[in-house]
């Protein structure tokens, strides 16, 4: 047993072995200490050359388009000791002094840092940030600067910072009244935009629109969004960079980036024509449970998808919609509870898989909905009941990953009308043996892979073209008299070129 003495406390050491040290072997461990400990008193050399050899990560520090007044998200990089002593970098700073960027280097923030010490071998990390000022222009800025870290007393080395900037009308918690949205320069929402009740938002072709992270519209009064086909209207969130998964993912993947648009049971004559709206929790929600009234929406030409919980929402509200595509949500891409009035001319339902979202139904319809009057409590659990006058669907595709893309639920004591005419639909013939023919009329049950519907499905990436193959069963399919009704498709495209229309959103042109 050897005794060891550190600060006047003994540690016991056992080596246990069958064989006695002798003295040439506790000479050999003292020497071995002796050494360690000599090394351990040494003071570190450090490199004194007049030109330090150091190494960067990148030559190029990129932010995507950074909104006015409004901070960029942090981008990472690393400096690098390649030499085999510690070396000491007198300085580190921001090339121009009244520069929008700041940096942080190895947790000291401010636009120049000295004395930045890195061991051999090692290296540590940097952290820019840019900031940009109101420019009043209309199209972005690029903004340059550089990080010059000093390598010697007249020597350095730099990397590259570049940024876009944009000007933007910011709309922070607000409540607004009769006003237009001009395409000048872009929107961004913080918190919440709510369009006041008997008053009227209208939004000119070309707008786009950002939310930031849990941002929302709630609409009490009345929306009309009048995109056109060359210029819709998007609305999205705010992230245009990529985010820090591993490997990064752009941000335009990820739904649940901001809230939704909401529609409460007392707006009327809501119409949007011609928008992309991607990436909320819910897209669109109309009308809602606990509220009188009825909440109405006409929605054209319009494309919905990647949200995290449902692409479309209603609760006892009345649309009316054709040329759209609703598409992905955990729940449903259409999700219709408490009943209500709707009519769907050639739209495409597509329940496929967002980026860390399962897939949910095409449809889930239902005439009452369970809600907690008291959120997170089960014992407040209350279910509200509705009258589903009517669900039409015409000339419509309902298709997902799911073995049934549709899932229908009533309550037998309210009414529950619905329709699918000239639809394709996945899933299996005990759909229509379970619900009864005459709610399918000519419509079309069928389990085969989605890749033989649509253009593209990358579940592994997560795109999705939604147009159809040239041996789609969706193709020549549809009813004429819907079609004529209208004519031009998503795309801008003729329906009734031939003798028969196409189901769906699009209609199939060869080489499209």
């Amino acid at each position: 047993m050897t005794h060891l003495v550190v600060n006047n406390r003994t540690i016991h050491l056992i080596f246990a072995t069958k064989y006695k040290f002798s003295c040439m072997n506790k000479f050999s461990i003292l020497l071995l200490l002796t050494i360690v400990i000599i090394q351990g008193c040494q003071k570190e050399e450090l490199l004194t050359s007049e030109n330090i050899e150091v190494r960067f990560s990148t030559d190029t520090v990129m932010f995507d388009t950074v909104f006015t007044s409004i901070g960029s998200a942090t981008r990472r990089f690393k400096i690098y000791n390649p030499n085999r002593k510690a070396i000491v970098i007198p300085q580190i700073y921001i090339g121009n002094s009244n520069s929008p960027f700041v940096i942080n280097i190895d947790g000291i923030s401010g636009n120049t840092i000295q004395n930045v010490r890195i061991e051999p071998g090692d290296s540590i990390f940097g952290f820019a940030q840019v900031k940009v000022d109101p420019t009043n222009q209309l199209s972005p800025l690029l903004i340059e600067d550089s990080i010059v870290v000093m390598t010697g007393t007249n020597s350095s080395k730099s990397i590259k910072l570049l940024a876009w900037g944009q000007d933007v009308h910011l709309i922070r918690d607000s409540v607004l009244t009769t006003q237009t949205w001009y395409n000048d320069k872009p929107y961004l929402i913080y918190g919440s935009a709510i369009v006041d009740s008997n008053q009227v938002l209208t939004i000119a072709a070309g707008c786009t629109i950002y939310f930031h992270n849990k941002a929302w519209m709630g609409v009490y009064g009345t929306l009309q969004v009048n995109g056109t086909y060359e210029n819709p209207v998007i609305f999205r969130g705010d992230r245009l960079d990529k985010s820090n998964y591993a490997p990064p993912v752009p941000y335009d993947k990820i739904p649940g980036q901001w809230e939704g648009i909401r529609f409460a049971n007392s707006s009327r004559g809501n119409r949007i024509e011609y928008a992309i709206i991607r990436n909320a929790t819910f897209g669109l929600v109309v009308g809602i449970y606990n509220q009188p009234g009825k909440a109405e929406l006409e929605i054209s030409n319009s494309r919905v998808y990647n949200h995290y919980t449902s692409a479309l929402f209603a609760t006892g509200a009345k649309i009316k919609a054709w040329n759209c595509v609703f598409a992905q949500g955990e729940w449903a891409s259409l999700m219709i509870a408490m009943g209500g009035n709707y009519s769907f001319y050639h739209c495409t339902f597509a329940a496929y898989p967002s980026f860390g979202v399962k897939s949910g139904y095409a449809l889930y319809l239902s005439n009452y909905l369970v809600a907690d009057t008291l959120p997170g409590k089960e014992n407040t659990r209350k279910i509200f009941y509705g009258e589903l006058e009517k669900a039409e669907f015409a000339n419509c595709i309902l298709y997902g990953e799911i073995e049934t893309s549709i899932k229908l639920v009533s309550s037998n004591n309210h009414a529950f009308e619905y329709i699918f005419d000239h639809c394709l639909i996945k899933g299996t013939n005990d759909l229509i043996s379970s619900s009864g023919s005459n709610r399918f009329v000519k419509s079309k049950i069928s389990d085969k892979e989605s890749a033989s519907i649509f253009q593209k499905i990358d579940l592994e990436n997560y795109y999705y073209d939604f147009r159809l193959n040239k041996s789609s069963p969706a193709r020549e399919s549809g009813s004429f008299s819907i079609a004529s009704e209208y004519p031009i498709d998503l795309s801008g495209k003729s329906r009734i070129y031939d003798d028969a229309p196409d189901m769906g959103a699009y209609e199939y042109y060869p080489n499209q």
